[in-house]
């Protein structure tokens, strides 16, 4: 069974990497449940797919705001901005998906680095490629 060592996956945004990454979760992909029971229906509820939420991707990151792209997240998230993020694992595989910033968390431990984590909501068409 193969398997892919995470080191040297990238993220981008709008074709600028995010530097100093240490982990990326998502795009956590569900399709949502629809209730179709009706009155006349035996006692089991029937459920039908609906729309496929594309969720959202979270990342951690030794947080440095004067490295130009750790602003670049704080400017996209205070000015609502949508744009396309790209994950490029070191296998070539990619997930593309638009989506904006939606949270970031700086974290200031007393003895160790400064991190955030970010929270990006996904919006449209996640697009899986080799």
């Amino acid at each position: 069974m193969a398997f892919e060592c995470g080191q040297g996956t990238l993220l981008a945004m709008n074709s600028t990497l995010i530097s100093q990454i240490r982990s990326i979760s998502g795009p956590d992909v569900s399709v949502t449940s629809v209730d179709v029971t009706t009155l006349d229906s035996s006692s089991i509820i029937s459920k039908k797919p609906g729309n496929i939420d594309p969720g959202q991707i979270t990342l951690d990151l030794i947080y440095d705001h004067n490295a130009g792209v750790h602003g670049d997240l704080v400017t996209a998230l205070t000015a609502r901005t949508t744009g396309t993020f790209l994950i490029t694992f070191p296998s070539s595989n990619k997930i593309s998906v638009g989506g904006f910033v939606a949270g970031l968390s700086p974290e200031t431990p007393l003895d160790d680095a400064v991190t955030a984590s970010v929270t990006i909501e996904c919006s449209g068409p996640v697009t899986y490629s080799t």
